[in-house]
């Protein structure tokens, strides 16, 4: 896999949009049942306002097992090198690219981007990227 490769499969694994849930506000309001309302973070974007553009894109680190972090020896903890600290990395499989895109795009982006897939993978990469408008 290229360099380049794999700088556009972050940006797109990391792409976010607005979510659904708090409209981006970052809290939810939640009645106690009691008639009173209370703010609690999004559980869904866990208070970030953002979920992945994408599903399915990000895959578990191997490395940290999702944790984004290491156990040395002497019980400090440091930063995954794998997925720096995010707990996951992006997939390299291209068909969970495409069922990913396929949820989201029109049928003639998504049949300009399976051709891609046929001509190579840098060249999918860089159409998905376009498509969705996310850089590097």
């Amino acid at each position: 896999m290229t360099n380049e490769m794999e700088k556009l499969q972050l940006a797109l694994a990391m792409a976010g949009k607005e979510c659904p849930t708090c409209e981006g506000t970052r809290v939810v309001r939640v009645c106690d049942g009691g008639g009173d309302w209370q703010i609690w973070n999004c559980e869904v974007c866990h208070g970030t306002g953002k979920v992945p553009l994408l599903e399915l894109v990000r895959e578990k680190c191997p490395r940290c097992g999702g944790y984004g972090f290491l156990t040395e020896m002497g019980g400090d903890d440091i930063l995954c090198s794998s997925c720096q600290g995010r707990g996951w990395i992006p997939s390299t499989d291209p068909w969970k690219w495409f069922e990913a895109v396929h949820k989201i795009l029109d049928a003639t982006e998504v049949a300009h981007l399976s051709w891609a897939i046929w001509e190579g993978e840098q060249i999918f990469y860089t159409a998905l990227a376009k498509a969705l408008g996310v850089r590097e």
